[in-house]
């Protein structure tokens, strides 16, 4: 699995590789991007492929191999704080980067003020994490009004 999933970070990662089109580079920085992130799954202490599913989506979102590791990074740490799956934590983190203009180096502070919100207060960090994204699915929508799409 750890391979087919090598093949579909190369697929999707558009922006890996200096953004080459040669799928002989992408499928080699896919492979360093793997390796990187069983280095992370054994620090964090998840499942290798599970890490690699979520890097496949901020890879799918235009993020380079940099951005694409520090986000799936924070997805496992989400994943222990907020008691979510590692995928499931990648998409609503995934989402909140999109809808908000995040970068990488964003996603650990904002988790971070959104578990700072939890300890406070009688409310759960995934309970957060889901509001936070469901903000940013209604601010998009609210723009595309605003523009005359729907």
């Amino acid at each position: 699995k750890l391979e087919e999933n090598t093949i579909l970070l190369a697929r999707v990662g558009g922006a890996f590789a200096n953004g080459s089109d040669d799928f002989n580079d992408l499928k080699k920085s896919a492979e360093e991007l793997t390796n990187q992130i069983i280095e992370l799954t054994t620090v964090y202490g998840d499942s290798a492929v599970k890490a690699q599913e979520a890097a496949a989506i901020f890879a799918r979102a235009g993020r380079d191999e940099q951005e694409t590791l520090e986000a799936t990074r924070v997805a496992l740490i989400a994943s222990r704080i907020a008691e979510l799956d590692v995928v499931e934590a990648a998409k609503l983190l995934s989402g909140a980067m999109l809808q908000f203009n995040l970068n990488a180096s964003q996603l650990l502070p904002t988790l971070d003020a959104l578990n700072t919100l939890s300890n406070s207060y009688r409310v759960t960090t995934n309970d957060l994490l889901q509001s936070y994204c469901r903000n940013s699915l209604r601010r998009q929508r609210l723009r595309r009004r605003r523009c005359g799409r729907r």
